[in-house]
């Protein structure tokens, strides 16, 4: 939890600072997965998931994070073109 709480300054640096629209993408989507990957521990921790599962979310979260980053990229791209 506290990897996701930090990605929030970082975003709001990012703004601040007019960094690049890929590396404002990767923060978003760091956020996400950290957040994501709280909520599975805890859910880990609970005993409500089971190990493997917990592998299973972790995995389907990373792809889902990569696919936040670039969605947030590909708009971004077309924004500028148009």
């Amino acid at each position: 939890l506290a990897f996701a709480i930090l990605q929030v300054p970082i975003l709001g640096a990012r703004f601040i600072l007019k960094d690049s629209v890929d590396r404002k993408a990767g923060t978003v989507s760091s956020l996400f997965f950290w957040f994501g990957a709280a909520w599975i521990t805890n859910l880990l921790i609970a005993k409500d998931i089971d190990w493997f599962a917990f592998f299973g979310y972790l995995i389907a979260l990373l792809g889902t994070s990569l696919i936040i980053k670039n969605a947030i990229s590909l708009v971004a791209q077309a924004l500028r073109k148009s």
